[in-house]
């Protein structure tokens, strides 16, 4: 026991709205930005560095022993075991910001305002090998021409050696998938998220 599950009770007018765990550690994001982490912290997985001032976290992602933050400004930030680099998380180009995090067991994957998927980390299955996508077809929240909103959601699946990225639609449909089992895209699957996305 490693008291990964001695959840600290919030203040009265905060509440928990995300919740993420990793090996041995957890990591809560609390209604007012902050974040709680506790449980094993060997390697630093709980140090979360303090925000600024005029920023706050939004959302977390838990690894095996690393933890990946998302603040309000579109920056990341992680921190804990990085001996595979799942904490060297690339800056974006200027105009470009994350929108999404999402941590593996031994890497880290996140959604760019733009529209591109980046990973860092462990890669010996392919699971940093992000697929490109057709023309027109891209991995973030989406605006469909019906003016009905696409959002697509990004999470890692499997264990931490053999992880599964899988997109699914606000609806639950998965729309892509790649990983250990599945490296190339299969056409058909690019297709229907082409057809979703173009309404």
């Amino acid at each position: 026991d490693e008291g990964q599950c001695d959840v600290p009770t919030p203040e009265a007018e905060v509440a928990y709205t995300q919740i993420a765990a990793g090996g041995d550690h957890t990591v809560l994001l609390r209604s007012d930005g902050r974040v709680a982490a506790f449980g094993r912290n060997d390697v630093g997985q709980c140090d979360l560095p303090e925000a600024d001032d005029d920023v706050f976290y939004c959302q977390v992602a838990a690894g095996s022993d690393h933890t990946v933050l998302l603040r309000s400004d579109g920056c990341a930030v992680a921190c804990g075991r990085n001996d595979e680099g799942r904490c060297d998380i690339p800056e974006p180009e200027s105009g470009v910001s994350y929108c999404q995090v999402s941590a593996g067991g031994l890497h880290t994957v996140l959604l760019r305002t733009d529209g591109r998927v980046v990973a860092c980390g462990r890669n010996d299955k392919g699971q940093c090998e992000i697929p490109d996508t057709e023309l027109g077809v891209r991995y973030c929240p989406f605006a469909a021409s019906a003016g009905t909103d696409l959002i697509v959601q990004l999470t890692v699946e499997g264990p931490m050696e053999a992880a599964v990225v899988k997109c699914r639609s606000l609806a639950g449909n998965e729309l892509a998938c790649w990983g250990i089992d599945d490296r190339e895209l299969d056409s058909s699957v690019m297709r229907r998220v082409a057809h979703e996305v173009k309404g």
